[in-house]
């Protein structure tokens, strides 16, 4: 099948779980191939890319770059498209292709906690970046109400006009007080990543609560302000997002035991 070269870029990379993730892959594929991870300074970032088109089959792209990366680009995968972020891309015959992942990594997570969104009251916190493929899944998942709170109302209104979703309101995060009950609750935002306090919540969460943060050895902020429903941190996504990478790569399918992952994660 012969040599496979990826990697993440990003500023900061330094703790991320991607590469110990793909190869773990990597591994169980017996592949010839390598992943790491890249810290990418904004002003070498030009440079970098061309770089990488000329050296690397694929790799992936973090914060801040999901959605610079778009001026780089040869072409996009619907997801891509629709969401407006990259965070896979995909390098064949000279041409560099941008995927989202992260719709996909979402989706597995509900589907792991058997969470059905038709119909339930959901209340995303933030509007960034991180959100776009929430906001398409939820599109595609027929909820009742979606309320969204962020720090900037305005630029949240431009978000949701992007993505044309209906039953909408949007709030300030300073209301988030008010909230008193939902079915689902998501937190898209890095509140308490370096604090390790998240703000004050006095809401009955009745279904599933959803944290796109993780944290492999205890709750994150945020799920320890939530009671009495199902939890799940970023961890579930995190992995499916990488396996649906390496199958752009590879042109595979792999299978294996998302447990074994996070055991091996853990370990």
């Amino acid at each position: 099948m012969g040599i496979y070269n990826f990697c993440l870029i990003g500023n900061p990379v330094v703790h991320s779980l991607s590469p110990k993730i793909h190869n773990y892959f990597i591994f169980k594929t017996k592949l010839n191939a390598g992943y790491v991870a890249f810290q990418v300074n904004e002003g070498y970032f030009t440079e970098f890319i061309s770089f990488l088109k000329e050296n690397v089959n694929g790799f992936n792209v973090t914060l801040p770059y999901k959605e610079k990366i778009f001026n780089y680009l040869d072409d996009l995968d619907k997801d891509a498209k629709e969401i407006k972020a990259v965070n896979c891309v995909l390098i064949r015959n000279g041409k560099m292709i941008g995927y989202n992942t992260d719709y996909y990594g979402i989706m597995k997570t509900f589907e792991d906690y058997n969470v059905d969104i038709a119909g339930k009251d959901i209340v995303v916190l933030g509007c960034g970046g991180a959100a776009k493929p929430l906001l398409k899944f939820l599109k595609n998942g027929r909820y009742r109400s979606l309320k969204i709170f962020n720090r900037t109302v305005e630029k949240a209104e431009k978000v949701i006009d992007d993505f044309c979703l209906n039953n909408v309101e949007v709030n300030s995060l300073l209301d988030l007080q008010n909230l008193r009950v939902c079915d689902i609750m998501i937190n898209t935002t890095s509140i308490g990543l370096e604090t390790g306090e998240f703000v004050d919540l006095n809401v009955n969460v009745k279904e599933f609560a959803f944290d796109m943060q993780y944290n492999l050895k205890e709750l994150t902020p945020f799920l320890k302000k939530v009671k009495g429903c199902k939890k799940s941190d970023g961890l579930n996504m995190l992995i499916y997002q990488a396996k649906k990478s390496f199958d752009i790569w590879t042109n595979t399918c792999y299978n294996f035991d998302i447990n074994d992952i996070k055991k091996h994660l853990e370990g």
